[in-house]
């Protein structure tokens, strides 16, 4: 079976970071001034942004990405990333 897995914690200030296994480091990003950069961190940031509607403090988080679904191959890999990012959030906040 292919899954995505995501780790998340608080960060220490506003700025948001997230690395992938298989990607590497994407760009920071303040939730006050998300940019779309083109990459698989927008899906993150989206995710955690979607996450403020459930309850989700707005902040800085710390992220790190892990998935065996291949990206670019019609398998949702993007839908998984955003799925498993708001899971994490929400658990993270207790919710």
């Amino acid at each position: 079976a292919q899954r995505t897995w995501v780790a998340l914690a608080t960060a220490r200030d506003a700025t948001s970071r997230a690395i992938s296994r298989e990607q590497g480091e994407g760009a920071p990003w303040s939730a006050a001034d998300a940019r779309p950069g083109g990459g698989w961190r927008d899906y993150v940031a989206g995710a955690l942004d979607a996450a403020e509607s459930l309850g989700v403090a707005r902040g800085g988080y710390e992220v790190a990405v892990a998935s065996d679904v291949p990206m670019g191959a019609g398998l949702s890999s993007s839908a998984a990333l955003e799925v498993a990012t708001i899971a994490a959030a929400l658990a993270a906040a207790g919710i």
